[in-house]
């Protein structure tokens, strides 16, 4: 189905007046040098805005990502946008949308001590847990939408969806696992991944692997995006070391129990570069990023444009 039939956007979310706990650790750093300290480090989520090249089976396109906190509150969001080439950033030139918002926390005392009988760092840990999250496509003109609300602490997941044949929209609630078990928006993956400081980890070590629960923020409608998706909303997924690639970034390894491989290049100030879903024909890099260019063999990526708004302020697209 052409990208033109099928109107992708991901609608924004608006902020709910709720806290969530403890979403767990099933196990952070899984190191396959037994020898390694572990000791990555916090690492906060850059206030910025990055341009990069996209592309899937329909063409090319341009996707805006904008990252940061929320002003005064504990709370980090990540915001994207993929528009046309041809056009500027008008809604006209709008095709797809996208805004998840997380709350940053650290790691209880008995993610703590789960992480150190693994063998993991037993310093304070970031991590950052799933929210809310709403995802709108237009598939033909028809209008599909889901919004999922993440409450760890009742270890239940509501998730409410509407359809063209079902506009009065149906409820659904999931029950997460029981345990100790960190969790991770699909669209929020490197920011997920990046907080916990397991990148400075893996890349200290040239070793690593990060287990996680990641929500499929798109479902039930990722399934009529993608043909053959047979993911549920959430899946488990490891996050894995996987070496130094010929352009001199650090590739990564994406991989859930049902879906195939998704790879992840950062920089060496862990700036993401690309992302490619080859099964799906999906990809992105930075447009400020070129291959032959020694800077960018040497780890850096730029500094991409700063976010100059007040999110506080800032409408950042809620649909209420």
């Amino acid at each position: 189905m052409e990208r033109k039939k099928k109107i992708l956007i991901l609608s924004s979310l608006y902020l709910l007046s709720f806290f969530v706990t403890s979403c767990g650790m099933l196990s952070l750093f899984k190191r396959d040098n037994s020898n390694g300290s572990g000791k990555g480090g916090s690492v906060d989520i850059k206030q910025e805005k990055i341009t990069y090249q996209y592309h899937d089976g329909s063409g090319d396109y341009r996707l805006i990502k904008e990252s940061g906190k929320v002003k005064s509150k504990n709370l980090y969001y990540v915001k994207s946008r993929i528009l046309s080439e041809e056009s500027g950033e008008s809604e006209e030139a709008l095709l797809e949308k996208s805004l998840t918002i997380a709350s940053k926390s650290k790691l209880n005392r008995r993610q703590k001590q789960k992480l150190a009988s693994k063998g993991g760092a037993q310093e304070s840990v970031s991590i950052l847990r799933p929210l809310v999250s709403q995802y709108t496509v237009w598939l033909e003109g028809k209008k599909y939408f889901s919004q999922f609300k993440v409450d760890a602490q009742k270890q239940i997941m509501e998730i409410f969806s509407i359809t063209p044949e079902n506009k009065k929209g149906q409820k659904q609630t999931l029950h997460l696992p029981k345990g100790n078990g960190i969790y991770c928006f699909f669209s929020q993956v490197p920011e997920c991944i990046k907080v916990t400081g397991f990148l400075n980890m893996a890349k200290e070590k040239r070793a690593g692997n990060m287990s996680f629960y990641l929500i499929w923020d798109g479902y039930p409608h990722y399934q009529h995006l993608y043909e053959n998706f047979n993911e549920d909303a959430y899946s488990m997924a490891s996050f894995n070391y996987d070496g130094i690639a010929d352009d001199g970034t650090i590739r990564y390894e994406l991989k859930t129990e049902r879906e195939q491989s998704i790879f992840f290049h950062f920089n060496k100030d862990n700036d993401l570069i690309k992302k490619l879903w080859v099964a799906r024909g999906v990809g992105q890099e930075r447009e400020d990023y070129s291959k032959s260019s020694k800077a960018e063999k040497d780890g850096d990526g730029g500094d991409g444009e700063q976010a100059t708004s007040n999110e506080e302020d800032d409408d950042l697209g809620f649909e209420g």
